[in-house]
């Protein structure tokens, strides 16, 4: 079977609808995205229909030998494993060299973004300054190790640092980093990232509104307006998970027409 893209309503893109599979209305939203990956990954020949119609059959058991090839739109990765990756690259730029070859072939197949997060120490604190002395104290304290990962930002199209200060990979990752929809060749279609590290950073949320504001999510996705004080364990914590059962902070004068229907 071959599967054909069809324009995305007022844009300039496609997209390969998943009814040319069949009635999906019945799957949870995450194996309808890995669907939709199979199917594009299918035009070129990287997928089967019957992995496909497998899939698109859950819960009932799949074929012997079915598999699902799964290929993410984005690797996240925070500097625990972002530096020995960046290591490697240069070790296998350096063989091809030594080969004779073009040291320029080895790039990341798959989009990478590296946030360094995990290395910050406060060692001042209590004065207005704070942020930039223990940045500085940072860059003296890890000069090498960021010296290899601001090489290879450079070096490879495909591999992009974020420096230490930004926030944590988390953070970065839904403000700064996600697109939750990618445009490739002219062709739409949901993000799919690949984490690192346990407990991979959510983007969309199912149907969770704010009591206070009516404000659906993930319109609101880690706004601090959102943030609140929670009890557990007998000490305050803070939260930016929005449900029903907590409230957020804004101001009457800020409150946001409800968003239903997400």
């Amino acid at each position: 079977m071959t599967y054909e893209t069809k324009p995305l309503p007022k844009t300039d893109h496609t997209y390969y609808p998943l009814a040319q599979v069949g009635d999906l209305s019945r799957l949870p939203m995450t194996l309808k995205i890995l669907v939709e990956q199979m199917v594009r990954a299918a035009a070129s020949g990287g997928a089967s229909e019957a992995d496909i119609a497998a899939l698109a059959k859950y819960p009932a058991p799949p074929a012997a030998g079915a598999s699902v090839p799964f290929r993410p739109t984005r690797i996240l990765l925070q500097d625990f494993t972002g530096v020995p990756a960046a290591v490697d690259l240069a070790a296998m730029r350096s063989a091809m060299k030594r080969a004779g070859g073009d040291p320029s072939r080895i790039e990341p197949l798959i989009p990478v973004d590296l946030v360094i997060d995990h290395s910050v120490q406060a060692d001042y604190f209590g004065a207005k300054d704070v942020y930039a002395r223990n940045l500085e104290r940072e860059y003296e304290r890890n000069r090498e190790r960021y010296g290899v990962l601001r090489w290879a930002a450079q070096a490879f199209k495909t591999f992009r640092v974020v420096p230490p200060g930004a926030g944590i990979c988390h953070q970065v990752n839904l403000e700064r980093l996600s697109r939750v929809v990618q445009v490739r060749d002219g062709v739409a279609f949901w993000e799919l990232l690949g984490f690192t590290q346990i407990g991979p950073p959510p983007i969309l949320r199912d149907r969770f509104t704010c009591a206070y504001c009516g404000a659906a999510r993930p319109t609101h996705e880690l706004s601090f307006d959102h943030v609140v004080p929670r009890s557990r364990g007998g000490r305050t914590v803070w939260s930016n998970v929005v449900t029903p059962r907590t409230r957020c902070n804004l101001r009457k004068s800020q409150r946001l027409p409800p968003e239903r229907g997400m």
